[in-house]
């Protein structure tokens, strides 16, 4: 029914040691029902350092994530409307610092280059179930957040 599971996006960190693979684990059925899953690879040697999942199947794609300056990595994770979430995690951690539960629906991030500001895109589809026959899905709406960082 849909392309599901796998990995999504690609990003480095700056100095260019780190790449982080973003996608989901154990993906099933036909929707995006899987955990959303960060992969840290060493770039020199390509092993896998740590494997970032925070979630239930229920949250979907790591659609984005970022590196910041600081060394953590920013994700935004979503799959049907409404889950998925922003989170914070030091990559040497078990567990995320920060959870953003009211952020949902993420597909991308982007960070400013000092570091202070993070864009945030949060996408809402509309759901085909209950629309009239042989009428067309309705557009999907998205926001751009922005999130200050201390």
């Amino acid at each position: 029914l849909q392309d599901c599971g796998g990995i999504r996006r690609l990003k480095f960190d700056a100095a260019g040691k780190t790449l982080l693979a973003c996608g989901m684990k154990e993906p099933s059925g036909g929707f995006a029902v899987g955990p959303p899953l960060g992969i840290v690879l060493d770039w020199e040697t390509g092993k896998v350092r740590k494997e970032l999942q925070y979630g239930d199947k229920s949250q979907g794609f790591l659609h984005d994530a970022v590196f910041h300056s600081e060394g953590y990595v920013i994700g935004t994770s979503g799959a049907m409307p409404n889950t998925g979430h922003v989170w914070f995690w030091n990559p040497e951690d078990a567990e995320p610092f920060f959870i953003g539960k009211k952020m949902p629906n993420g597909r991308a991030l982007s960070l400013r280059a000092d570091g202070k500001q993070l864009a945030f895109l949060s996408c809402i589809s509309a759901n085909g179930n209950g629309r009239p026959k042989d009428k067309p899905y309705l557009d999907g709406t998205a926001k751009i957040l922005l999130m200050e960082l201390e």
